[in-house]
């Protein structure tokens, strides 16, 4: 996928509508790669599980961000704030302060190892967010990025799809996509 294309399931709001669903398996089945977050099973319950993909998309690369790994808290939908209410540096184990979402931008560890990428917001507006916890081949992903607008890019994704001007026209009225 194109970092254009990194997000679309964004643009489909309603999987719980057969149309949104079947737009999103499409999708997923055309792709390389599928980031989600979901609580524990509810992809799964949805028919959109690695299991059921990969058997027509055996090159998709499935990964599930969770709160929690493998053990009794497995099925826990999890917030950052639980995870560090669990860890306590006088313990010796892993912590971080709890704050607000806010506070992010000033933090000291996102300041020092590259965790706030330069961004432009839709409205021309220049900020920082932070990056996704990961390193690839040693590094930090680098580069200012220009946040597409929400949907933006849904009509011509849906397009590579198949879905013609008409249905896209329902879909979006509709509130599908």
């Amino acid at each position: 996928m194109s970092e254009s294309s990194a997000r679309p399931l964004a643009g489909i709001r309603n999987l719980k509508d057969a149309r949104g669903l079947t737009l999103a398996r499409r999708l997923a089945l055309r792709s390389g790669v599928l980031i989600e977050n979901f609580r524990p099973g509810v992809l799964g319950g949805l028919g959109l599980s690695y299991e059921s993909l990969s058997e027509e998309n055996p090159r998709l690369i499935y990964c599930s961000l969770k709160g929690f790994l493998a053990g009794p808290y497995a099925h826990r939908t999890a917030l950052d704030e639980v995870a560090q209410l669990a860890r306590l540096e006088a313990a010796g184990l892993p912590f971080a302060p709890i704050g607000r979402p806010e506070d992010l931008f000033d933090d000291p560890h996102l300041r020092a190892n590259g965790g706030l990428a330069a961004t432009t917001l839709p409205d021309g507006r220049n900020t920082h967010l932070p990056i996704l916890p990961l390193e690839l081949s040693g590094g930090r992903p680098t580069g200012a990025r220009t946040l597409p607008a929400a949907g933006e890019h849904t009509g011509a994704i849906l397009a590579a799809l198949g879905v013609g001007a008409d249905e896209l026209a329902t879909l979006e009225a509709e509130h599908v996509i």
